[in-house]
């Protein structure tokens, strides 16, 4: 959340697109830079395709807490090839953005008194940078 990507750039997100390491990688054609992300793919009322707008074709600087998150995410999931999901089902297979605001992200803001609260203002909330020596 604390990335500026939307609901359905996170649901379309292939581990091959993250770099967790403190070193640049090569994707293809493409260098990702160290602690990063790229932004290629979404998944949008059930299917993937291309960001809607070229400027949400872009690399992410990942913050140390994001990092140490998708490390621990990614050493317990059984899919972490290069084309799978980083978020995806027990199944392997791309999570429902309304299921997860329905089972998660709803009943975590009514705890926190803040039933507003959206996958869309996270898009208000998202930090410009995070350092790395959290």
């Amino acid at each position: 959340m604390t990335t500026s990507l939307n609901v359905a750039e996170m649901l379309g997100l292939r581990w091959k697109w993250v770099n967790l390491s403190g070193e640049p990688v090569t994707v293809g054609s493409e260098v990702l830079p160290a602690y990063s992300l790229a932004v290629r793919e979404n998944f949008y009322r059930g299917k993937f395709g291309s960001v809607k707008a070229r400027s949400r074709r872009r690399n992410v600087p990942l913050g140390f807490s994001v990092t140490t998150a998708l490390l621990k995410l990614k050493a317990g999931s059984t899919f972490v090839g290069p084309n799978d999901l980083v978020f995806s089902s027990r199944n392997g297979t791309p999570l429902n953005e309304n299921n997860l605001l329905r089972r998660v992200l709803k009943p975590i803001a009514v705890t926190l008194s803040m039933p507003w609260l959206s996958w869309h203002a996270f898009r208000h909330t998202t930090p410009r940078w995070e350092s790395r020596s959290e």
